[in-house]
């Protein structure tokens, strides 16, 4: 009966050593790194039949919510042109693009756009295209004719 009584002492005082710990706690932190990430389907410099549409692929993924800005080097008189290379002559164009939900939309020069599509479980993950339209050239001199068309990624 000593015995017992020794067992169920030490017992109880283990077990109020136990409730009266203080509580103990363990913090997490972790970073999450920003992936932005524009690719195409095409080789730049890309060649462009005149008078058709052709269609370029892209994809983008990333990890926060972004706008689009899309720049013309030789954007001018309301359009996208190709410029001559050693002449001050144009050949105009026409860009759409598509900013995440399938359509495509006539791109303003130097507007910030925001893309669509996001979710928090995935970001973006757009595969899509975009797609230029220019005029025949009939008119236009012997030559090549080139733009630089930027595009610019900016975090909301």
């Amino acid at each position: 009966m000593f015995l017992a009584l020794v067992y169920l002492v030490l017992a109880i005082q283990v077990s109020l050593f136990a409730v009266l710990a203080p509580p103990a706690e363990l913090r997490l932190n972790t970073v999450v790194e920003p992936v932005s990430e524009f690719t195409f389907t095409e080789t730049s410099p890309v060649t462009i039949i005149l008078g058709t549409t052709q269609s370029i692929g892209f994809h983008y993924k990333s990890n926060f919510l972004t706008s689009l800005k899309i720049a013309s080097e030789h954007y001018g008189s309301g359009s996208f042109r190709l410029k001559h290379t050693s002449r001050n002559e144009y050949i105009p164009y026409t860009l759409t693009f598509d900013y995440g939900d399938g359509l495509q939309r006539a791109v303003a020069q130097g507007t910030i756009v925001p893309l669509l599509g996001f979710t928090v479980q995935g970001g973006y993950d757009i595969y899509s295209s975009l797609e230029i339209t220019s005029e025949s050239g009939e008119s236009a001199s012997e030559g090549a004719y080139y733009d630089t068309i930027t595009f610019s990624v900016i975090a909301q």
